[in-house]
């Protein structure tokens, strides 16, 4: 009789311990979808409507997977009303780290807006996001896109842009936990408009890195647009290191950036560049520009960088400068 009481004992014990974790998930799951519940009355009450075809919740037993079918979007985005849907999302969480979300987003994303701001539609091949929640809204976290194709479509106008991959990556500042280190990364792109800008129809690859200053009034769920919130913060951004290649055009930036009280980047960043000159044709700046804005930078440097041309360039009270030289370039506020 021993050995079946020990065979009973253990099979209770397992029964137990399999009812104690499916109602500790059960609970985690609601309180979950308690959670998501709460950001949609957030947005709402912000005026964005987000819903969902169909709800449901799965992922038992390690993890919490909530997929959202076919959801839509109507609210005011940067001042205009925009109305929105995409495919299937699906989000999961391990039960054991419940604030690391990992997402998948099935094509296409469409967004309708006014007439002056016409329709986007993006498509891509796989589209994964992973970011770590915090009091119910994302922080920080990374976006990947594989062979993203956007199109923007304003009346007769169509603009076309598609690449091979995008990347995108926050974390935060180990010095300062409020700011964010932002990552980005985009390979071959095709952009047909810069094409004419550039005189060449190559492929874009860019590379930039930056420590965004107050990064969290991003994700702020009320208060004004992102940017806005961001600006009133006193949010800088401080470029590291950008990296841009198209063909013989080679650029290489640093430098530091905010907003203005009208909304205009604002700040002075240090350029090396190789094959700019067709570009500043295009715009009517004369190349003498690039001669006496290398010569106020300190002339061509071995450092790695291109060595055509170093320019400092300031951007003040929505006009652009090199220098003490006004390029005829205006630039408008960006919401």
């Amino acid at each position: 009789m021993r050995p079946s009481r020990k065979v009973y004992g253990i099979v209770l014990a397992l029964v137990a311990l399999i009812a104690a974790w499916s109602a500790f998930w059960k609970v985690a799951a609601s309180a979950t979808d308690a959670a998501l519940d709460e950001w949609f009355a957030a947005e709402r009450s912000a005026g964005r409507v987000w819903t969902c075809a169909e709800r449901t919740i799965g992922g038992y037993p390690f993890r919490i997977a909530i997929r959202c079918a076919r959801p839509t979007f109507s609210g005011i985005v940067a001042r205009a009303r925009l109305i929105g849907s995409t495919g299937d999302i699906l989000a999961a969480a391990h039960v054991f780290d419940p604030n690391l979300i990992l997402a998948e987003i099935v094509s296409p994303l469409r967004v309708e807006g006014p007439v002056e701001r016409g329709n986007l539609l993006l498509e891509w091949r796989d589209f994964h996001v992973g970011y770590r929640s915090r009091d119910g809204a994302p922080r920080l976290g990374s976006l990947d896109i594989v062979a993203p194709r956007l199109k923007l479509t304003q009346g007769a106008t169509e603009i076309e842009m598609s690449a091979e991959n995008l990347d995108l990556a926050a974390r935060p500042d180990q010095a300062q936990p409020a700011d964010g280190v932002v990552e980005l990364s985009i390979k071959g792109a095709v952009v047909p408009f810069l094409d004419a800008v550039a005189s060449q129809n190559s492929p874009l690859d860019l590379a930039a890195v930056a420590t965004v200053a107050k990064i969290d009034a991003f994700s702020h769920p009320s208060g004004g647009p992102p940017a806005e919130r961001w600006r009133r913060a006193g949010g800088n951004l401080r470029l590291t290191r950008a990296e841009f290649a198209k063909g013989a055009l080679k650029i290489d930036a640093t430098g530091a950036l905010d907003l203005d009280d009208a909304h205009r980047p604002r700040g002075n960043i240090d350029i090396a560049a190789d094959g700019l000159s067709p570009i500043l044709d295009k715009f009517g700046i004369p190349a003498s520009v690039l001669a006496i804005g290398s010569l106020l930078s300190g002339g061509p440097k071995n450092d790695g960088r291109p060595t055509g041309a170093r320019l400092s360039l300031s951007l003040r009270d929505g006009r652009a400068s090199i220098g003490p030289i006004r390029l005829p370039i205006v630039i408008a506020p960006l919401y």
